[in-house]
């Protein structure tokens, strides 16, 4: 009898633990637990609803794009300590389904870089989201969907150093910020870094908006702050700004000329420890403010006698049109005093017949105008690549969010104010380099873009470029850089 009970006994626990490993490689046991690309699922009741709980991660990518449905279900909630540690993730994209964080969620991602939040607007449980970037020193970029609300403002008790989601390292190093159109809790000092040169804002948002990378209040009459690593040397004010509020451009060591309109008529402390001038109307409010302060000045119109530089164009104007017995001339003038920079004409070739009497000057136009762009590096920073004239100074979009649907994925991205259309390429493999198709968007006003007929369940790699076409007539193209590569796996 006891040699039957353990005879039993042992092939009731084989049978259990085969069922135990076998579950567990399949990844989803019948407790609606389930696996996907080391990204660990379980089920969650969310108001009513079964949802999707993303409880851990496990796997070696550098970038994860986590889903937004599963088996019809919607991926929902990120839980407590849920990519904490992970010392290999660079990119982070959370769907816009995601509104419920987790405590410490990334908490000790050292080298994550990039972090899309989705739609978050409260915390999971004890603890909430707090901490949930703290200890990623390497984080640059911050972004979040236009339905996202949670707390950025600093902690009563340690003002200037905790951000409820994470510290001052974290503040520092950012590069970018993105503040979506509900998120109503975040403090000024958010934006105060030692490293960021980009901040947008969603539009309606109740506290912010932005323009040109820089922040204002939300009715657009108050400028706020810009980021101490702004790229651009010229920054132009927005005419109906009628304040300019510390901490302004302080330390904005990369700028050289700020254009201020007459509407400005207060900015007392913004311009700490800077080297800039001030591009005014003579006699008005920053004129005086500037004279009063010490700073350099230059004038609409005119060019300040005590300073010698002018603020010279990007691009050639044509300053004669070529005809059929006479060549054209182009050269690059002073933005405001319109004084021709000296040894810059360019020559435009004398339109010419062809054999059969049809005309070829645009043929020749565009070929000077091909020509001298990518020559004339000293005037636009254009050069010559492989993949066409690529311009320094067209931005390069920034891709905010790729989403996967079935055999297709929506590809959105951020308007570049120069960009006459945009570029997008997708292969398979990351290089770029085999089965790359290329869509162009000639509607400058687009930013989005549905990409259909891809393969199921196959990962793609996506970019994005802006164009921008220059010439007299338009006949020559420059590209901006390409956008930083997304991957996606197609459902």
């Amino acid at each position: 009898m006891t040699r039957r009970l353990l005879r039993t006994t042992g092939l009731c626990l084989l049978a259990f633990l085969c069922f135990f490993f076998f579950s567990w490689d399949v990844h989803a046991a019948d407790d609606g637990w389930i696996n996907i690309d080391g990204l660990i699922f379980s089920e969650l009741e969310v108001d009513g609803e079964v949802t999707w709980l993303l409880e851990e991660y496990t796997g070696d990518e550098k970038e994860v794009t986590v889903p937004a449905e599963i088996d019809g279900k919607e991926v929902r909630a990120v839980a407590h300590y849920a990519f904490k540690g992970n010392e290999t993730i660079e990119s982070i994209i959370l769907p816009d389904t995601v509104e419920i964080m987790g405590y410490e969620a990334f908490y000790g991602c050292s080298n994550l870089k990039n972090i899309y939040l989705g739609s978050m607007n409260r915390g999971w449980e004890w603890h909430g989201y707090d901490w949930m970037l703290r200890e990623c020193p390497n984080l640059e970029s911050i972004s979040m969907s236009d339905s996202a609300n949670f707390d950025i403002s600093s902690e009563p008790y340690a003002i200037g150093k905790d951000w409820k989601v994470f510290g001052k390292t974290e503040r520092d190093n950012l590069k970018y910020i993105y503040i979506g159109s509900s998120m109503s809790n975040v403090t000024k000092d958010v934006f105060y870094g030692e490293s960021l040169e980009y901040i947008e804002v969603g539009e309606n948002n109740p506290l912010y908006s932005s323009h040109e990378g820089v922040l204002y209040s939300a009715d657009g009459k108050t400028l706020l702050v810009c980021g101490t690593s702004y790229q651009k040397e010229i920054y132009e004010i927005p005419v109906g700004v009628e304040t300019i509020s510390p901490p302004g451009f302080e330390k904005c060591s990369n700028i050289k000329y700020i254009i201020v309109p007459e509407t400005v008529k207060s900015m007392g402390g913004a311009f700490e420890d800077t080297d800039l001038t001030l591009v005014v109307k003579k006699n008005s409010y920053a004129d005086v403010f500037a004279q009063e302060n010490g700073m350099k000045v230059k004038y609409n119109g005119e060019v300040s006698p005590e300073y010698e530089s002018h603020i010279w164009n990007d691009t050639y104007t044509v300053d004669q049109e070529p005809t059929y017995t006479t060549a054209g001339v182009k050269s690059i003038h002073c933005k405001y005093c319109g004084k021709i920079k000296e040894g810059s004409e360019v020559s435009i070739p004398m339109m010419v017949q062809q054999s059969g009497g049809q005309s070829t000057g645009n043929q020749s136009l565009q070929q000077s105008n091909a020509e001298n762009i990518s020559l004339g590096t000293s005037f636009d920073g254009s050069k010559q690549t492989a993949d066409g004239i690529v311009n320094k100074k067209l931005s390069k979009p920034i891709l905010k969010k790729c989403k996967a649907g079935k055999r297709k994925i929506t590809v959105k991205w951020k308007k570049i104010s120069l960009a006459d259309g945009y570029q997008i390429q997708y292969a398979m493999k990351r290089n770029f380099k085999k089965k790359v198709q290329t869509i162009t968007i000639t509607n400058k006003k687009k930013t989005r873009k549905i990409i259909k007929k891809l393969k199921s369940r196959k990962k793609y790699f996506v970019r994005v470029r802006a164009y921008s076409k220059v010439g007299g007539s338009g006949s020559a193209t420059v590209y901006s850089g390409w956008s930083a590569v997304k991957k996606i796996k197609v459902k």
